[in-house]
């Protein structure tokens, strides 16, 4: 053996170590001394994601269908994520509950879904809010919002009789008169100097903003004075109360704006200005983007740097090396992406002194789809064709995610004057806040849109981050990970002592899928996590705790399964708090509200003969015989074939019923139940119905274990009133109503060691109903009224850049306008637009 070889290895390993040691801190040193590092650290330590759905509609009646297709894409980037996730979709009110909430499956970027407004929701302002688990590291602000109007079916038969044109109110007038309650006007102006700052002795830029009571711009006139009441300039808003003006502060002296509005004055004091400080003042062309910065009382601007960076990945970083008063920094802005642009001015210290915002808009990052047709005008119920065709500016082909809408232009706001997928990805999900009409920044007839945009970025500037938390926002633990799937929670107890954890592990198997099962392992403290869960749909999911032992003697593990069970924690957690600022502004517009009360009522007074949706044929108005239930319950069939009305039965019926099953035998024509409780299915006239619970498709499994107590009410629809649910409402529909409308039951049995949970799962889009008149034998006289004349979710654009869609036209003559909405895989955003006629 050759020892004395070892104490040189041993030496040449310390002092490599060493080496490496000392590298890896002034490679940390270098990080926490440069601003721009620290971000590119934390961007790629904590990517975020940016969610947004194009819904077919902004405003819709009680009772309505609400589609959308959801894009999730890489916050900074805004490339299509490729790997499956969950959306959480959920429909608010004004007293800021959640109405619904869907579970929708996201893959390769998008996912499809719909939900049905109540018809017993009110009327008034309502927002859809949608967000990832992952996105809840972060704050509620990343969420995607939007605010949509619903009006009710009350207000479409009032305003009917206002009109003379119900059966029951012809030839008379309304004479009810609302009247809007009166609010106190109030007026605020804030001002926000370029940079952050006014320096003395030295032209500063200021941009103000005068809002109302609601947040809403208001515009302004007046006039800056000193303390003395000399006038030093005037200034007047460009557009949303927004507006700048330019004024030399001096040392020692207070500044007012005085303005006159509505015959009453007003007089708003100016930030102090600072003796000593940086000023930065930016300018834009369109070549480039102009940085200059200035000191004042002969500082230097040597060593300082401005570090540019769009939703956190730094573009540019310019350092200043001379000893000056200031300096001029020229960014090029061809291959800038489009977007806001942070411009932040640190000092030799790297000391954070100054931030300005920038919006560039960059042409080649706005794809636009051309959409084509042979004809511009189509008869009714005749097939129209239309090719959707995407290239870039060298002509090649693009591909891409998009979902296609067609609604009436005398109905729907155009897309080019409302919330779409441009103006969301590149300003309002990147500024915090109300932005009033982000649409009429992206619309060329807007001859003055540049400059207000330039207002918006110095009027309501805003960081997803502070520089000085840097360092600790990069070594911040995140709380949620991104989930493939759902995940479940729970712990393992000692049977009959709550207080008692077990350690062990538990075992999952599904009802109806036997190819789900699994198992997990519990901490010390018994809890277990089952991750990235594949619940297609509606799933009883049966859950079974084992205790693991280690006999002493043969070093073995023996499993009991007794003495134990299975509680089950939150399903998912999700945000409790829903901020203020979601109801505080203006309400989205509804371009003609009589004429869709009149449509609605139109059509309802048709439908609800019948029992059939709204998106589907509806036939010929006939005279009603008998009625319904006075009470009306919270449910999306205006009118089934029968009703069960469990709140009406004697609590003796209730509590003596072993299931659901029991009760509805004999109170439903022709239902007939097979076998004994757990076990019963059940029949109408043979065939099996399709089951729904609080409209969410269920098994007879399922059924049965729902508590009877716990059930509202059943709609029984025959197979001609079940034709929207197409070929799996062939033997008809039983669906079920919970009281309180929680639909699935998480957690419904504990048996000792076992669990019984029912999940929910995805959320499965509904596909949207078109009739096929070169194929079906449908009747002139059954009249074809759709609220939305066609939907199309998840449109792939081919490696030809290419797609085709084709749909039947209504009874409806109507101008339609086609919308078009998407993202390409490189993250570029998809619109485009088409009108047509049917006549």
């Amino acid at each position: 053996m050759r020892e004395p070889i070892r104490p040189s290895i041993t030496k040449c390993s310390i002092a490599l170590l060493l080496v490496l040691c000392s590298a890896a801190i002034m490679a940390q040193e270098n990080v926490l001394n440069d601003p721009a590092k620290q971000l590119n650290q934390l961007h790629q330590k904590q990517t975020q994601e940016k969610l947004y759905l194009h819904t077919d509609r902004s405003s819709y009646v009680a009772g309505d269908q609400v589609w959308f297709n959801a894009y999730l894409v890489n916050a900074t980037s805004h490339a299509l994520i490729a790997s499956q996730t969950i959306a959480y979709v959920e429909l608010i009110n004004q007293q800021k509950e959640i109405v619904l909430k869907r579970y929708v499956k996201v893959a390769n970027g998008v996912g499809a879904g719909n939900f049905k407004i109540p018809f017993d929701q009110p009327k008034g302002e309502y927002v859809i809010r949608a967000y990832t688990r992952y996105m809840q590291n972060f704050d509620l602000e990343y969420f995607f919002t939007k605010k949509i109007k619903v009006l009710t079916i009350k207000d479409a038969q009032t305003y009917q009789a206002a009109k003379g044109l119900t059966e029951d109110t012809k030839n008379k007038k309304s004479t009810t008169v609302v009247k809007s309650p009166k609010t106190k006007f109030n007026l605020d102006m804030q001002f926000f100097p370029e940079g952050g700052q006014m320096l003395d002795n030295l032209a500063n830029q200021v941009a103000f903003k005068a809002i109302d009571h609601t947040g809403k711009g208001v515009e302004v006139q007046g006039k800056i004075v000193d303390n003395q009441g000399k006038e030093l300039t005037r200034f007047s808003s460009v557009k949303f109360g927004m507006g700048k003006f330019m004024f030399i502060p001096k040392p020692q002296q207070s500044y007012t704006a005085v303005i006159t509005y509505q015959g009453k004055k007003y007089g708003f004091t100016l930030p102090e200005g600072k003796n000593i400080g940086h000023k930065m003042q930016v300018t834009s062309t369109d070549e480039y983007i102009q940085v200059m910065s200035q000191v004042s009382n002969g500082y230097s601007i040597e060593q300082s740097s401005v570090v540019a960076h769009v939703r956190g990945k730094v573009i540019g970083k310019h350092t200043y090396k001379q000893a000056a008063p200031g300096f001029v920094w020229r960014i090029p802005k061809k291959n800038l992406p489009s977007g806001i642009i942070h411009l932040t001015l640190f000092d030799a210290n790297k000391v954070p002194q100054c931030e300005r915002l920038v919006f560039v808009e960059n042409p080649k990052d706005l794809q636009k789809v051309a959409i084509t047709s042979k004809d511009t005008k189509f008869a009714h119920r005749k097939k129209a064709v239309f090719d959707l065709e995407l290239k870039d500016a060298a002509g090649n082909p693009v591909q891409g995610q998009a979902s296609l809408a067609i609604v009436r232009t005398d109905l729907e706001t155009s897309q080019a004057k409302k919330m779409n997928i441009q103006n969301y990805m590149w300003l309002k999900s990147d500024l915090k806040g109300h932005i009033e009409h982000p649409e009429y920044y992206f619309n060329k007839e807007n001859k003055n849109r540049h400059e207000v945009m330039d207002l918006l970025m110095m009027t309501q500037g805003w960081r997803r981050f502070k520089w000085n938390d840097m360092p600790q926002l990069a070594l911040r633990p995140l709380k949620y990970e991104r989930e493939g799937g759902f995940t479940i929670k729970g712990r393992l107890y000692k049977l009959y002592v709550e207080d008692k954890v077990i350690s062990g592990k538990v075992q999952f198997t599904s009802q109806q899928n036997i190819q789900l099962a699994g198992e997990a392992n519990t901490d010390k403290n018994g809890l277990f996590v089952l991750k990235d869960v594949p619940i297609e749909d509606t799933t009883n999911l049966v859950f079974t705790g084992v205790r693991l032992v280690k006999k002493k003697r043969k070093n073995k593990i023996k499993e009991k399964k007794t003495n134990i069970f299975v509680k089950l924690e939150d399903i998912n957690v999700f945000p409790s708090a829903v901020p203020n600022n979601y109801f505080a502004n203006a309400s989205p517009t509804i371009i003609n509200k009589d004429a869709l009360l009149d449509r609605t009522h139109k059509i309802n007074r048709i439908n609800a003969v019948h029992g059939l949706e709204p998106e589907v044929m509806l036939l010929k108005e006939v005279k009603v015989t008998s009625s319904r239930p006075a009470r009306i319950l919270s449910k999306i069939h205006m009118n089934s074939t029968n009703t069960v009305d469990f709140t009406k039965l004697d609590v003796g019926i209730i509590n003596s019923a072993l299931s659901i099953f029991d009760v509805l035998q004999g109170r439903v024509a022709q239902l007939r139940v097979r076998g004994t409780f757990p076990y019963q299915s059940v029949s109408i006239r043979g065939g099996c119905p399709m089951l729904l619970l609080d409209d969410t498709p269920i098994s007879n499994r399922f059924l049965s274990l729902i508590r009877v107590e716990d059930i509202a009410y059943v709609d029984v629809l025959s197979t001609s009133r079940a034709a929207i649910y197409g070929f799996r409402g062939f033997n008809g529909v039983l669906a079920v109503y919970t009281k309180d409308r929680a639909g699935i039951v998480e957690e419904s049995n504990i048996n000792g060691t076992v669990v019984n949970m029912f999940h929910p799962g995805y959320s499965k889009a509904r596909e949207f109903y078109v009739p096929k008149y070169d194929v079906e034998k449908i009747s002139k006289d059954q009249l074809d009224y759709r609220r939305i004349l066609y939907w199309k979710p998840n449109v792939t654009l081919d490696k030809d850049g290419k797609a085709q869609v084709a749909f039947f036209t209504s009874d409806e003559s109507a101008n339609y306008r086609i919308e078009v909405e998407g993202m390409t895989q490189k993250g570029k955003v998809i619109l485009g637009t088409y009108k047509f006629e049917v006549k």
